[in-house]
Parts: structure tokens; C-alpha cells; sequence
């Protein structure tokens, strides 16, 4: 038995395995858009290694409802990340590039709340689900 903490704690680390996918052969056959995508997605396993990391460490020591509340709020909390990863990039790119990732920013926030939500309603219900079975020791 785990942790919600510790279950929390491992899920955030999983979506950096997501990008691994457009190396596999049947997919980039198959779904050149799909392994496009995917691989675009390595770009952004940076700013979002370094969110995961201080979300977890920030966890320790956390009652589980502070945690389910991160949880929560997770995608919302990676919006600066990204943002600064692409001003970064722009700003490496030249001093005059920097507004303009003011568009790539206006519709990769939607999207990254969307992707971040689909992500997190499926760990919260396999979380709900495993400590009704006991697979996740209750608060």
C-alpha cells in the first residue's frame, strides 16, 4: 500500500515517458502527425522536468489535502514554466524575438490547460478508484 502523497509524487513524472512514444516504429509509420507532435512535446519536457521536480519536492512533508489541492491546480501551475521556457528561447533567439512569443504563448496556455486537465482527471479518478480498493492507504 501507498501513499497518496507517493502515488501524486510518481504521476507527475509519468508524461515525461509521453514523448518516448515517437520513436516507436509502428507509431511514426503510422501516424507521422501523431510522432510530430509527440516528438514537439520534447521541447517542453524541460520546463516541465523542473516543474515536477519542485512540485515533488514541495510535497514533502504536505497533509494529503494540500497535495490533492496541487494536484488540482498542477496545470494551472506550469503555465509560468512553459512561459519562461519560451521567452528564454526568444530571448537566446535575439532580443528582438521576444514579443514575439506573445502569440505562441496566447494559444499554448489554453492548451496547456487543456492537456494538463486531461491528464489530471484520469490520475484523480485511478487514485479514487485505487483506495477503494485499498491499494492507497486512506487519509
Amino acid at each position: 500500500m501507498i501513499t497518496e502523497t507517493t502515488y501524486y509524487r510518481a504521476s507527475l513524472f509519468l508524461p515525461m515517458l509521453t514523448p518516448v512514444l515517437a520513436w516507436v516504429e509502428p507509431v511514426r509509420v503510422m501516424a507521422p502527425k501523431l510522432a510530430m507532435t509527440l516528438g514537439a512535446s520534447l521541447m517542453l519536457m524541460l520546463p516541465y522536468l523542473m516543474f515536477a521536480l519542485l512540485l515533488s519536492t514541495w510535497m514533502t512533508g504536505k497533509t494529503q489535502a494540500a497535495v490533492r489541492r496541487a494536484m488540482y491546480y498542477a496545470p494551472v501551475l506550469l503555465i509560468p514554466f512553459v512561459g519562461l521556457w519560451f521567452l528564454l528561447i526568444a530571448l537566446v533567439a535575439g532580443p528582438r524575438n521576444v514579443f514575439s512569443v506573445i502569440p505562441t504563448l496566447l494559444w499554448l496556455t489554453p492548451i496547456t490547460l487543456i492537456i494538463g486537465y486531461c491528464y489530471v482527471l484520469p490520475v484523480v479518478l485511478i487514485r479514487v478508484v485505487a483506495s477503494r480498493a485499498r491499494f492507497i492507504a486512506p487519509a
